[in-house]
């Protein structure tokens, strides 16, 4: 059996996925299950470069929507974990997730 990894969500990104939860179940359930395979194997996604060096990004699709989830692996002294940054539609996602880093 494989050590699972905890969840933390930033401020942004729980303000979000509680948005999604009460006007999207589908989508929310989507989320879910990445979040728990991310526990599970948080390489699962793509690794950025550039400005988002060592940011993860995770395409969800739903209903004809590209959304993204983005996150970060943070490992230390304390334990690993993964840290879920931002969520949302594809349309501007990045620059959003650079000004959001930023600042």
């Amino acid at each position: 059996m494989t050590k699972r990894l905890p969840i933390h969500f930033t401020t942004k990104a729980k303000k979000d996925l509680k948005k999604i939860r009460k006007k999207n179940k589908d989508l929310y359930a989507k989320i879910e299950k990445i979040i728990n395979e991310l526990s599970e194997n948080p390489y699962h996604g793509s690794i950025k470069t550039g400005d988002l060096k060592n940011i993860y990004s995770i395409d969800i699709y739903n209903t004809g929507i590209n959304y993204e989830l983005a996150y970060r692996i943070e490992i230390n002294e304390d334990g690993d974990a993964v840290i879920i940054l931002l969520f949302g539609t594809r349309e501007n996602f990045y620059t959003e997730l650079k000004r959001y880093l930023d600042s």
